[in-house]
C-alpha cells in the first residue's frame, strides 16, 4: 500500500520528535492513502514535498503492531475531541486509522465544546457529511519502522 506524507522538510526516515499535540489522533506521523490530499496538507507552505512510503499490514502479525481502525461515528468524533482539547495522555496504539476531521466536523465539535451537543447529538449529522479521506496516524518507533520510504515527490 502507498502512503503519503505531506511536508516541508525533505526526509527519507520518519521521525516522532517533530510530531505536533493535540492533533486529530495525538501525536503521531500522518499519512493519508490519497497524493492529492497530502499535496494539499503543504499547500500554504513556500516549500512543498510530499514524501511516499511503502506499507505492507500483512507482516504486522509477527510485530505485534497495535492498530485502532475508526469509522464515522461517536466515538471517533470523541476520540477527535479528546486528542485536539489535550485530553488523552496514554498511547495504547501503534497505528491509528481513521477518517480525516474536516472543517464540518470540527464545527460540531465546537457545539460539543460549548456544551449545546452531545456526540451522540452531531452522530446522526455526521452520517449526512461525506468523509472520504483517511489519515493513518504512526504512533510509535514499532509502527514507523513498518513504512519503507519509496519516492519524494
Amino acid at each position: 500500500m502507498k502512503l503519503f506524507h505531506g511536508t516541508d522538510k525533505k526526509f527519507q526516515s520518519p521521525s516522532l520528535l517533530y510530531a505536533r499535540e493535540n492533533t486529530d489522533f495525538g501525536k503521531g506521523f500522518y499519512l493519508t492513502e490519497k497524493e492529492s490530499l497530502a499535496n494539499d496538507w503543504v499547500k500554504d507552505r513556500s516549500i512543498r514535498i510530499v514524501n511516499v512510503y511503502d506499507l505492507t499490514l500483512e507482516n504486522t502479525s509477527t510485530c505485534k503492531v497495535h492498530i485502532k481502525r475508526f469509522d464515522v461515528s461517536a466515538d471517533w468524533a470523541k476520540f477527535v475531541y479528546n486528542n485536539r482539547e489535550g485530553l488523552i495522555k496514554s498511547n495504547k496504539f501503534d497505528i491509528i486509522i481513521g477518517p480525516i476531521a474536516d472543517n464540518g466536523l470540527l464545527k460540531l465539535l465546537d457545539e460539543i465544546k460549548q456544551k449545546k451537543s452531545t456526540f451522540e447529538d452531531i452522530a446522526s449529522k455526521m452520517k449526512m457529511k461525506k468523509f472520504n479521506a483517511l489519515q493513518y496516524c504512526f504512533k510509535t518507533e514499532k509502527a514507523i519502522k513498518l513504512l519503507e520510504y519509496a519516492s519524494t515527490k
